[in-house]
C-alpha cells in the first residue's frame, strides 16, 4: 500500500506580548497562541529543569556546553537555587 502525506503550504503565526511564566494564567481568547521564536533563549537552570521535564541539572549543563541544543543559554548560576518539589515527590517510595 502506497501512502502519501499531504502537507498544506501555509503557516499560522501569532504574536504575544510576553511568554507566560510558571503559574501565569494562559490567554483565553482563541486568537492567542504560544509560539516559539528563532532566537536563543537565556534563562536560569531552574527554568530549564522544568522545561525539559525535570531533567538532571548536570545533563542540562552538558547539553548546553557541548552545543547539543541550538539556542539554549543558561543565565545566572549553574546550580539549583532550591530543591525541586515535584522531583522530591517523584523519588518517594
Amino acid at each position: 500500500m502506497e501512502i502519501w502525506t499531504v502537507v498544506p503550504e501555509s503557516a499560522n503565526i501569532a504574536h504575544v506580548d510576553h511568554f507566560p511564566a510558571e503559574g501565569d494564567a494562559l490567554p483565553v481568547k482563541d486568537e492567542h497562541a504560544l509560539v516559539a521564536h528563532g532566537t536563543a533563549s537565556s534563562t536560569d537552570i531552574d527554568t530549564w529543569h522544568r522545561r525539559l521535564g525535570h531533567l538532571n541539572v548536570n545533563t542540562i549543563l552538558q547539553m548546553a556546553h557541548k552545543g547539543m541544543v541550538k539556542g539554549m543559554a543558561i543565565s545566572g548560576t549553574s546550580t539549583r537555587t532550591s530543591p525541586c518539589e515535584p522531583c522530591l515527590k517523584g523519588k518517594q517510595t
